[in-house]
């Protein structure tokens, strides 16, 4: 997926066990070749649940995709590109082929979790799912469903501050 186009990864996402969300960006034709490439290589070893591109999307659509608001100061995401180039697509399958990237991925990609971002007024659903989603944390596994509120705000709060 990576390679067929000139696309950068901005998340890669495990929804459930063996069932991964990529996220890309690019001009639009350069995401819409790099999401054809990796549809096709997922079903050659597995199953595809859907593909989408969203030429443009707005910031809305970036905090909902990612779950944070993103900076309007971050680069854009092909810097010789026109904005009405612009693009990210989204392919979710159950491989795990083309998700390496080397090294932090750059463009509009916020930090995992912004110091605004309110613990306490979160659920615990939402809670477990943010520390399912992060690896920096030490809750694993059985202890994150075993987990009060109290646990897992105490164990993302200290993942932030390190």
């Amino acid at each position: 997926m990576l390679k067929a186009a000139d696309v950068r990864l901005v998340r890669k996402h495990k929804v459930d066990p063996g069932m991964i969300s990529h996220v890309v960006v690019g001009e639009t034709s350069a995401v819409q070749a790099a999401v054809d490439a990796g549809v096709a290589a997922a079903l050659r070893v597995g199953r595809v649940y859907g593909s989408l591109v969203i030429p443009r999307p707005s910031d809305d659509v970036w905090a909902a995709m990612l779950g944070v608001r993103v900076g309007t100061d971050a680069p854009p995401a092909d810097a010789d590109a026109a904005p009405d180039d612009a693009a990210a697509g989204e392919t979710s399958s159950d491989t795990d082929e083309d998700a390496a990237a080397d090294g932090p991925p750059t463009g509009p990609v916020p930090a995992t979790a912004p110091p605004d971002r309110d613990y306490d007024a979160m659920s615990v659903r939402a809670l477990r799912a943010i520390v399912r989603e992060r690896d920096d944390v030490t809750l694993h596994g059985r202890a994150v469903a075993a987990a009060s509120k109290d646990e897992l705000v105490a164990d993302l709060r200290a993942a932030d501050a390190r």
